[in-house]
């Protein structure tokens, strides 16, 4: 799930390919490989961008050309979908906003044990 390479139908049908930070019931957090890397290393980096689910798709090099070059359309791309069990797991935690109540994969801080609520930004301390 994280890191994985997608496919985005971003603003006016444009194919993006991004990374995946994270997933929601709704929404697949997605970043470019500079802001993942960033994020990755613990460095400042800016947040995902959420992307409702119907619009990311399985990367798939050749069908990403096909479809920049008008020859398929969105239709012939597989929905990116993440394995059962994967959606609201970091670090093997399910986690719950104590504040909104979103169900919702959270980053975890450089410092410490806090994590961050992708749908609100409320953090929230595990010790």
């Amino acid at each position: 799930m994280r890191g994985d390479t997608v496919i985005i139908r971003a603003f006016r049908d444009q194919a993006r390919v991004l990374r995946v930070w994270g997933v929601t019931e709704e929404a697949v957090y997605a970043c470019n490989k500079e802001q993942y890397q960033r994020r990755a290393d613990g460095i400042q980096a800016l947040d995902p961008v959420g992307f409702p689910r119907r619009d990311v798709f399985v990367y798939d090099a050749v069908l990403l050309e096909q479809l920049r070059a008008g020859t398929i359309q969105w239709s012939n791309l597989q929905t990116y979908a993440v394995p059962p069990g994967d959606a609201y797991l970091i670090n093997g935690t399910v986690l719950r906003c104590l504040y909104c109540g979103e169900r919702s994969t959270c980053e975890p801080h450089a410092k410490g044990r806090a994590f961050r609520c992708w749908k609100c930004g409320a953090e929230h301390s595990l010790e």
